[in-house]
This record gives C-alpha cells, structure tokens and sequence, in this order.
C-alpha cells in the first residue's frame, strides 16, 4: 500500500531476537520474574524475632522433655527452594505447618533422618542407638506423633510470643512430619523450586544427650509482611513509603537498625493524649488517718462472702511419668504414687492445703476423716507469702 515503509534490517533482527527469548543486542537480560529480595531492615527484624520466637520454644521444650534445652541463634537468608532442596542430598524429615489465621501459607522445618529419630527418642524418654552407616533408617509412627508433638510445642511458643508482638492472632495448624528426598527431587513440599523461601537455620541442643541441625523455611511474602508491620508500628495502616533521606540511603545497615529500633518502640501516644487542650493537674485526693483494727470486724465482714463456694480436693498421692510412660497404659496398669499405704491423705481448700487425714466409707461412697490441721502458725506464714502452692 502506499504511504507504508518496509522494516529496516536492525527492526526485523531485533524481532527475532524477541522472539527467540533474547534480548535486543546493547540490553542486559531481564532476570526472571520473582518477588524482591528482603531488605537488610526486614531481614534484621526477621532475626531479632527469630531470636524471640527460638527462646520462647525452648523455654516450652525444656519444661515439656525435662531437660535443658537451648536453641542457637538463627542465622536468616533468603534462597529458593531447589538451592535448599540441594542442601539435603539424602532423605530428610520434613514437618509441615500451615498458618491458619493472621497469614496464608505455609512453613516448612527440615532435619536429618537420624537427628530426627534421636529426638523423638528423647520425647518418648526412651534410649535410641546408634544407628550403622550403612542402615537405612526408618521411622516409626509413634516416632513421627513424638516430631509432631515437639514441632507443635514449639511453633505454638513462637505463635505466641509473635502475636504478642503483632498484637494479633497468630494461629497454626497441627504439624504433620514425613520422610522426603529433596536432593532427588529438587522441590521441597509445598513449595515451587523457583519459590523464594527465608530459611532460618539454628542448632538445637538437649543438655547431656544431642545436637540437631534444624532449618524453618518460610515463604517470602509472610516474612515481609510480618517485618512490615513490626517495621510500620503495630495497629497501623499501610502507608506510601515516607522519602528516605540522603543519609540514610548512604547508610543501609544504620537505617536498619534504626527501623528494627523503632518497630519496639512504645507505641505513640493517641490523640487524646497529644491534644494540647487537654488540662494535665495533679490529683488531690483527702488524707486519711490509719485506724487500729476491730477484733470483731474480720469475723463481721466475713458474713459477706459466707455463700461464695469452695472447691475442697483430696489428693491421695503424686507420680511423675515420661511420655513413653504415660502411652503405654493399658486397662489394668497399676500406677505407683510416691505416698506410703496408710499415709495420711492431703486436704486441699481452691488449691491451698488446709490439714490431712484419712479415707473411710460412709454407706456407699468415699469420705475423709481429718485427723489434724495445718497450724495457725504455718498457716499465717502462708497467707504472708501468698498462700501454700500447690503448682508442682
């Protein structure tokens, strides 16, 4: 037709070149699609609550295996899932957790098949051995319930030292623990190999009995949405980013720090307090002048709280169990308590001991007879501490 121009050889060359998934000659190539890397603030951010969450699982597991238990400090980088996957050339124990609440996806806990078979042991209580080079190392159910049950108690620490932070329900659901081949496959499950993941990696040590290597993976997009709302202030609406000030872009790392700062700070004061018409005045309350008790008016008083019910407790005696213990009760086992045949039985008053004594049959049911109460004494010295505990 007339009026149109034919393409010139450098259009019809770079067409090709399009075509062909190459870029134009001159042009870099495009890197592929994947969301931003962390910043170094987020990333601080990450693992100071990392730290957070760590301590507060191994608090939980130590009370729960009843040994010490310490957890290092987190070391946090950003990798996809296929570079993690390389990480384990052999099969490896993966337990899944899904957020449920607050966040959308899912985080990933990755150890090595015999690490993992030790410390089910230790939360069964029993001894493992072990295993040769050359064995091929299974687990059983009851191991795998044991991984779920740790993996559980640790998470629903972390959840909730993160919801504290976040002021906002942070709810998981119950672990699920199996047997993979990332190295084989190149994937981890639930995850793309192309994924993005934030991998936190840390040593978890059982005082006098192991040491495991542990790595949490968590998809990129729930960490940067948690360091963002720590970074933003709690409770705040997403805003445009503020511009950064010539200073701070020279510096990464101290806006960094000064961000991961702020995100603990107090939070501000509310515009009623920042109101300048608000009148601040000292309170002026009347003096008042000690009067020297009623012997009469505690007994007086207590008429008020004469229909407020009690819970009366008899405690016949106490044991402790392991887990492995306790899952091997059947109908019929005999459980030994740490108090004597014929030893008086404690009385308990909303959980604070009162006296003791001893067990008798009243027609068809049970019935205690005390023989003595806990002395004036004792008990005045548990009302000034408190109360006597019954936590144990």
């Amino acid at each position: 037709m007339e009026g149109e121009k034919g393409l010139s050889q450098s259009e019809i060359d770079a067409l090709l070149q399009a075509r062909e998934g190459n870029p134009p000659s001159g042009e870099a190539p495009h890197p592929p699609s994947a969301a931003p890397p962390l910043t170094h603030a987020e990333l601080d951010v990450l693992g100071e609550l990392g730290n957070i969450a760590l301590g507060a699982s191994a608090t939980t597991l130590s009370t729960w295996m009843g040994e010490r238990v310490t957890l290092t400090t987190p070391h946090v980088a950003v990798r996809t899932a296929a570079e993690i996957a390389a990480d384990f050339p052999h099969p490896a124990v993966a337990v899944m957790v899904d957020f449920d609440h607050a966040f959308s996806g899912k985080t990933l806990f990755l150890l090595q098949p015999e690490q993992a078979k030790r410390l089910a042991a230790a939360m069964l209580g029993i001894e493992e051995e072990a295993p040769s080079p050359s064995e091929e190392i299974v687990l059983s159910e009851l191991e795998y319930s044991a991984l779920d049950e740790m993996t559980n108690q640790m998470v629903g620490a972390a959840s909730t030292a993160l919801a504290d932070l976040l002021q906002q329900r942070v709810d998981l659901t119950p672990p699920t623990a199996m047997m993979i081949e990332p190295g084989r496959s190149g994937v981890l499950p639930g995850f793309a190999p192309e994924d993005r993941l934030i991998e936190i990696a840390f040593e978890l040590h059982v005082e006098k009995m192991l040491s495991a290597s542990m790595v949490q993976c968590i998809p990129c997009e729930i960490g940067r949405m948690i360091a963002d709302r720590l970074l933003r202030g709690v409770g705040e609406a997403p805003e445009a980013p503020a511009p950064v000030p010539p200073a701070a872009q020279a510096d990464p790392a101290a806006a960094g720090v000064q961000e991961s700062a702020a995100a603990y700070a107090p939070a501000p004061p509310s515009s009623a307090e920042a109101s300048p018409k608000a009148k601040v005045r000292p309170a002026r309350l009347p003096e008042l002048t000690p009067k020297a008790p009623s012997s009469a008016a505690p007994l007086k008083g207590l008429r008020r709280v004469y229909d407020v019910p009690l819970t009366v407790t008899v405690e016949l005696g106490r044991t402790h169990r392991t887990v492995a213990q306790v899952l091997q009760l059947t109908e019929g086992s005999v459980i030994e308590l740490d108090k004597a045949a014929g030893a008086p039985v404690d009385i308990f008053v909303n959980g604070k001991q009162i006296a003791f004594g001893e067990v008798v049959v009243i027609d068809e049911n049970f019935g205690i007879r005390i023989t003595g109460l806990i002395d004036e004494e004792t008990a005045a010295e548990n009302v000034e501490q408190g109360g006597m505990g019954n936590d144990e």
